[in-house]
């Protein structure tokens, strides 16, 4: 607690002193060994964050956190790890299933029942386990796969299903380290117990993924990160040069909640990241909702379960079901807004863990599908607090590449068929933040009946419809230096990419809301850049 109130009075007045102090403060949180620490680089953040934050009218704020001493393209090849799907995998589907058949469609089994109302406001972070840090190392896939239950966080998921036993080790049984090691077998795993995996394309339709989150609950979701993302620190994230038309993510992670700030009256996604408790708000992040799908929010939902038939105007796909019968016509009830009731605002933070760190490696794509793991977990049994670990992912999945990037889809797809519908605890596989050799360890059977990767294409009220129905969803954003000095309230970077095209990391949606205040909205974002945030 000394280091957090440290930090809050670090600022970028005096640039000699306040690179001395951001050192000072740092060192009692993270190794600054593994620091850039180049005083020329932070300077010029300084000027960045000073020049932002003095502008009118700013929704969320800049300010000083771990990566402020990075250029935001040091930045991205160290903490963003999402490797893009082909344009054919831009649908919804159903990527495996136990029967190795598909189906017209598939019955709900034991998840949360669709709810015709949907709730304005969800908030998983308390169903949810701490906040991770993925390091060093571009893993973002697998900690995001991991949370919900993540390369693309649909394929760890399948990994884990088909070979891994449905089962992963606890992190304490197979500790992560940010760098890629020998995978591990012979260790003990927790039954993860996936049924389907299913990746949902919203194509950027924010209501379809409200709906998700509200009925499912937390979900794996991949992003567009950019300099801004990178040092964001409060407020509703909203940046107008980032990436929303779904074409381009780099960054993985889960959306936990959402909801609308009173005050703004801006409606927000809840995110939870994968970079640690000292970036953002304590590793969160409220990402704006229903402002054009703002660096990709809702362009993919990767969750488990919950399959059922499709209206007629929806095009979602399940990448995995564990019943699959006949030909595949749909994954999810969503309906149109206007005939379904969606809350208005939803916040998931009861049932998310503790924010963490992704730590110097491009992990976001699996803490963002891990935590939504928890958060469904926790959601299903409230006194669960088990952290599961994305080093096990970072070292054993074989659809994404380690700390170098991949995709939630692929993560959640791998933890059904690779892992056994599995993962371990964080305490049984620690983090490192790079890849390791594989190891073998206890793991937690996580009850996979489906991931779904939602394409919502830029449509908020398709994302928001997927939260409130679903619960903290795992998604793909276009995050720039804003995104990096982020401090405070409701972010928005009119340069960040928001057509779907460009997306560089994966955060967690883990609510929305709007902002009383403002009349903003805002999306509840939980980032994996750690928890002691320079604003608290």
């Amino acid at each position: 607690m000394k280091v957090i109130v440290i930090l809050m009075f670090v600022n970028c007045v005096n640039p000699q002193i306040t690179f001395n102090k951001w050192k000072q403060a740092l060192s009692g949180i993270v190794n600054t060994y593994s620091l850039f620490l180049d005083q020329q680089v932070f300077d010029m953040n300084c000027a960045f964050i000073n020049a932002f934050n003095s502008k009118f009218g700013q929704s969320f704020q800049l300010g000083l956190n771990e990566f402020s001493s990075l250029t935001f393209s040091q930045f991205q090849t160290k903490y963003l790890g999402i490797m893009v799907p082909s344009q054919s995998n831009r649908i919804s589907q159903i990527v495996y299933s136990n029967s190795g058949l598909f189906a017209r469609f598939i019955e709900p089994i034991d998840i949360i029942p669709v709810s015709k109302t949907i709730p304005a406001s969800i908030d998983y972070r308390n169903s949810s386990l701490a906040v991770q840090n993925q390091k060093n190392c571009g893993s973002c896939w697998a900690f995001t796969a991991l949370s919900i239950l993540g390369g693309w966080p649909i394929n760890a998921l399948n990994w884990i299903l088909k070979s891994g036993g449905n089962a992963a080790p606890a992190m304490a049984n197979y500790q992560y380290y940010g760098f890629k090691t020998k995978c591990r077998t012979n260790l003990a795993k927790i039954p993860v117990n996936i049924k389907a995996v299913v990746q949902n394309y919203t194509a950027g339709n924010e209501n379809m993924m409200k709906e998700i989150v509200a009925n499912v609950g937390p979900v794996a979701a991949v992003i567009s990160v950019t300099s801004v993302f990178q040092l964001y620190k409060s407020g509703i994230f909203y940046d107008t040069t980032c990436n929303s038309n779904c074409g381009y993510v780099n960054h993985a992670v889960v959306i936990v909640g959402y909801g609308r700030n009173a005050t703004t009256n801006l409606d927000y996604w809840i995110v939870k990241n994968t970079w640690g408790t000292t970036w953002g708000q304590l590793g969160y992040i409220y990402m704006s909702r229903n402002r054009g799908n703002n660096c990709n929010i809702a362009c993919y939902a990767i969750h488990l379960g919950l399959v059922v038939p499709k209206t007629a105007d929806r095009i979602s796909s399940t990448t995995y079901s564990e019943t699959m019968h006949s030909p595949l016509m749909s994954i999810m009830p969503t309906t149109d807004s206007s005939s379904t009731t969606v809350a208005d605002s939803v916040d998931y933070s009861n049932y998310t863990l503790a924010v963490k760190h992704q730590l110097n490696c491009g992990s976001c794509w699996a803490f963002s599908v891990l935590d939504t793991l928890e958060s469904r977990l926790k959601r299903l049994n409230n006194s669960y607090n088990t952290k599961l670990s994305p080093q096990y992912l970072v070292d054993c999945d074989t659809r994404d590449y380690a700390c170098g990037g991949g995709w939630p889809i692929n993560a959640l797809n791998w933890i059904v068929q690779g892992g056994g519908n599995a993962v371990p605890a964080w305490t049984d596989y620690q983090y490192y933040g790079f890849k390791l050799r594989c190891r073998v360890t206890p793991k937690i059977h996580m009850g996979i009946v489906a991931t779904v990767q939602n394409f919502t294409g830029g449509n908020e009220n398709m994302m928001k419809e997927l939260v409130s129905n679903y619960g903290p969803l795992t998604s793909v954003i276009s995050v720039t230096s804003y995104f990096q000095l982020y401090k405070s309230g409701i972010f928005y970077d009119t340069t960040c990419n928001s057509n779907c095209a460009t997306v560089n990391h994966a955060i967690v949606i883990v609510g929305y809301g709007r902002n009383v205040t403002t009349n903003m909205d805002y999306w509840i974002v939980k980032n994996s850049w750690v928890t002691n945030s320079f604003l608290n």
